[in-house]
C-alpha cells in the first residue's frame, strides 16, 4: 500500500476494499479530508502558527537536548566506564557534519511531540564496524509502501523526495521511532499518532481564538466618539477640526491620568468589547490549559494567570521533566541503542547511551530522598545483622527486617542465614 494519492483516492471512491494479507486501503482518508486533519497540520498549523504549542514543544524539547547523556562502555563482568573518547563518544557528540547532539536531540525529540514519529537515516562505516553518521529525514517528504500479515502493519520500502530528487530506501536504511498506532485501519497504518491528531479540536479551536484576539485588537479602532447634542450639529469638516483640536489637547503622556474640561455641549460614547468579545479572549486560557495537558505539563509555566502560584512552581518544573521531557528522550535514546549504537557492540564490549539526570535541579530533591532512603536501608540491615547473636538471635533479625524494611520472609532468611 502506498499512501500518495493513487491509493488514496482508491481509499476515497471504495472505503469498503480490504482485502486481508495483500493491499489495503482505508475509509479513514475520507473521515481525514472531513475533518480537515493531516499529517501536516500539526507543522503547519501547531509549531509554526499556534503560540501556545511552539512554545509547549519548544521548551520540552530545548530541556530534553540540555539534558546530560552518557556514553558507557561494558566489560564482560558488567563494569561500567563513561567514555570521553573514541568511535561511539564522537558519533554522539556529533551524528553528523552538519549537526551536533544539542541540534539533533532537539529536531528528533520535536519531531516526536509534533507528529508522533521521527525518521533516521543512518550511513555504514566503510572500513570499520559501526554507524558513521545519522541523519533525521522529515516525514512529509516519505512516501511509504506497507504490507500486512496477521500481526499487522509494516513498511515494506520508503521512497523520500527532496529537492526534486527521489531516494530509494529499504527498510534496514531508515530508523523509526513511533508512538503507538492504535488505528490499524488509518490510512497511515505504520505511522504513530501525532498528539495533536488527539488534540486536533482543541488545537483548531485555539487558532480560532487567536485569531478572533487579532482581529478584535486590529479592528478595534477607536475607543470612543464624540456627538454634538446642539440641534444644528457639526458638518464633516468641523468634526474633523474638533478631532485634530481634541488630539492636541488630551493626546500625549503628558495628559495621563489627568482631567480635561470643555465648554462645548457635546456628548462621548464610548466604545466597548462586548461581553461576548471578551468571552472569546478569556476561553483562550483554557485551551492554553487543554493543550498543555497533552503533553503532561503546567500551564503555570506558560504564564497562565489564574493557576499560577509560588507554592507549586517546584511540582510544576519537576513534572515538566518527569511528563514532558524525559519520556520523548527515553524513546529517542533507547532507538540510539538499540538501532545505532548497538553497532559497535564486539565480543569484550558494549556500549550504551544513558540519561544522566544529576545535573537536574528539578529532579535532584527526589535523587536525594531516594539516596537517604538506600543509606538508611543499608544502615539498618547492617545494625540488625551485627547483633547476632549477642543481642538477639536470628529469628529476631529476621522479624525486625521484615517489619522496619517491609521485607519478604525469603528475603530477610537469605540476609539473615
Amino acid at each position: 500500500m502506498k499512501y500518495g494519492i493513487t491509493t488514496r483516492l482508491k481509499s476515497f471512491l471504495n472505503p469498503l476494499s480490504i482485502i486481508e494479507g495483500k493491499e489495503s486501503t482505508s475509509f479513514n482518508f475520507f473521515k481525514e479530508f472531513i475533518s480537515g486533519y493531516n499529517s501536516n497540520k500539526p507543522i503547519k498549523e501547531g509549531f509554526s502558527y499556534n503560540t501556545y504549542i511552539y512554545s509547549i514543544t519548544n521548551l520540552i524539547a530545548t530541556l530534553a537536548s540540555d539534558v546530560k547523556i552518557d556514553v558507557v562502555r561494558i566489560d564482560n563482568s558488567g563494569e561500567e566506564e563513561v567514555l570521553t573518547e573514541g568511535d561511539v563518544y564522537d558519533l554522539h557528540i556529533n551524528p553528523n557534519n552538519k549537526q551536533s547532539y544539542k541540534e539533533y536531540s532537539y529536531q528528533a525529540v520535536l519531531f516526536q511531540l509534533l507528529l508522533g514519529n521521527t525518521f533516521e537515516h543512518p550511513i555504514e562505516a566503510v572500513g570499520f564496524k559501526g554507524v558513521s553518521e545519522t541523519h533525521l529525514l522529515y516525514q512529509s517528504n516519505l512516501d511509504i509502501q506497507v504490507d500486512y500479515d496477521i500481526t499487522g502493519a509494516y513498511p515494506k520500502s520508503y521512497q523520500y523526495t527532496i529537492g526534486g530528487k527521489t531516494y530509494n530506501l529499504t527498510v534496514d536504511e531508515l530508523i523509526h521511532t513511533k508512538l503507538f498506532t492504535p488505528d490499524i485501519n488509518s490510512s497511515n497504518p505504520t505511522l504513530g499518532i501525532s498528539p495533536l491528531q488527539a488534540g486536533f479540536n482543541t488545537l483548531s479551536a485555539s487558532n480560532d481564538i487567536l485569531e478572533a484576539d487579532s482581529s478584535l485588537i486590529k479592528n478595534r479602532g477607536a475607543i470612543g466618539m464624540l456627538t454634538d447634542r446642539s440641534q444644528d450639529g457639526m458638518t464633516s469638516e468641523e468634526g474633523e477640526i474638533v478631532k485634530e483640536g481634541l488630539k492636541k489637547k488630551i493626546g500625549g503622556s503628558h495628559n495621563f491620568g489627568g482631567v480635561n474640561v470643555t465648554s462645548a455641549n457635546v456628548d462621548f460614547l464610548k466604545f466597548a468589547m462586548s461581553p461576548t468579545d471578551l468571552k472569546i479572549l478569556e476561553s483562550g486560557v483554557m485551551k492554553l490549559r487543554d493543550l498543555c495537558s497533552i503533553y503532561g505539563v503546567s500551564s503555570n509555566l506558560f504564564n497562565d494567570p489564574q493557576s499560577s502560584t509560588y507554592n507549586n512552581i517546584k511540582e510544576d518544573n519537576k513534572r515538566l521533566y518527569t511528563n514532558g521531557v524525559i519520556p520523548p528522550l527515553e524513546r529517542f535514546i533507547d532507538s540510539r541503542n538499540k538501532n545505532v549504537i548497538s553497532k559497535f557492540n564486539d565480543d569484550r564490549y558494549t556500549y550504551k547511551l544513558k540519561i544522566n539526570t544529576s545535573e537536574i535541579e528539578a529532579l535532584q530533591e527526589d535523587q536525594l530522598k531516594a539516596m537517604t532512603k538506600a543509606k538508611n536501608r543499608s544502615e539498618i540491615i547492617r545494625n540488625v545483622l551485627s547483633g547476632i547473636p549477642e543481642s538477639w538471635s536470628k529469628e529476631s533479625a529476621i522479624a525486625q527486617l521484615k517489619d522496619s524494611l517491609e521485607m519478604s520472609d525469603d528475603d530477610a532468611k537469605l540476609l539473615v542465614k
